[in-house]
């Protein structure tokens, strides 16, 4: 749910942020999940208004965000510097190394 809340947070403190690492979220969403929950055009708007540097974590398997909507939602990231990170499995999952990137990035950033 980091991403969910974080974008907004992330996009209305605008210049306040100086990075960011998201992901794990698309303009797509399972069945699964709550329809209520599917607002993709906010998402889409948020993300645009994102001018710190972004870390995007995509799950290639994820059961919760189809691909396809993982790679939109990186795409409309209003950001001058982001790069995406890719890692196999589903959504519940995290490579370690995947943590540590997150962690450098941060540290690289501020």
């Amino acid at each position: 749910m980091g991403t969910r809340f974080g974008l907004a947070i992330v996009a209305a403190l605008g210049a306040r942020f100086r990075v960011a690492v998201l992901g794990k979220y698309g303009l797509e969403q399972a069945p699964v999940l709550p329809r209520a929950m599917n607002l993709p055009e906010r998402y889409a708007a948020e993300a645009a208004r994102i001018t710190c540097p972004v870390l995007f974590h995509v799950q290639l398997d994820d059961d919760l965000f189809p691909l396809a909507g993982q790679y939109a939602l990186f795409d409309r990231l209003g950001s001058e510097r982001k790069e995406l990170l890719t890692y196999p499995g589903p959504h519940h999952v995290t490579d370690p190394a995947a943590e540590i990137r997150w962690r450098e990035f941060v540290r690289e950033l501020l």
